[in-house]
């Protein structure tokens, strides 16, 4: 028992010790602080004086708002703009051909639609420019498969060149074709079916 109390002791005597040292440590920051240049006491702060609100309300509000007044007679002026230069009238461009968007689009796992709807097409991209088309259509032509580039116009987007692969009668064949392109090399990801 006789351990037990002096190691009790020896704690309480410790915690004793430790807070007095902090307190210390924050008494002798506090000095060094004020004893500072240019710090200053907040002991030797100006006593503030009330001042009437009546008094000095209307004047101070008229003062405060003056720029009102600089505003409403000052000349209304922005900044100069310059006149745009003549515009020159555009160039001719090749006549592109108009074709009706398809009628309809076939999503994949949808049963085929009977024969009198017309060919199915297997489209594979659509691009802004002429060349990538063209380029496209040529790594399929590769493949041993016809593909054709057709020009339309799309509201908004301007002038779209789409890369279609076919005719083809069925369902099947466009999903042969599909397989074909994949062994190519040639992504088929973002294709879909068009009559």
């Amino acid at each position: 028992m006789d351990t037990q109390h002096r190691k009790a002791r020896r704690k309480a005597i410790f915690k004793l010790v430790a807070a007095v040292f902090v307190l210390g440590v924050c008494v002798g920051g506090l000095a060094v602080y004020l004893a500072m240049p240019g710090s200053t006491p907040v002991l030797e702060a100006e006593p503030c004086s009330p001042t009437p609100v009546a008094e000095s309300s209307a004047p101070k509000q008229a003062k405060d708002f003056a720029f009102y007044d600089t505003l409403e007679n000052a000349p209304m002026t922005g900044p100069k703009v310059e006149e745009a230069p003549p515009t020159v009238p555009p160039v001719a461009s090749p006549p592109v051909a108009k074709t009706p968007p398809p009628a309809s689009v076939i999503a994949p796992g949808t049963p085929p639609a009977p024969a009198a709807s017309g060919p199915l097409y297997l489209q594979m991209g659509s691009f802004a420019q002429a060349e990538e088309a063209e380029r496209l259509r040529e790594k399929i032509a590769g493949t041993g498969l016809s593909a054709s580039v057709q020009a339309i116009e799309i509201a908004n987007l301007g002038v779209r060149h789409r890369v279609r692969v076919g005719p083809f009668a069925q369902r099947d064949e466009t999903e042969a074709a599909k397989a074909q392109l994949q062994a190519a090399g040639i992504n088929t990801g973002q294709a879909f079916l068009v009559r």
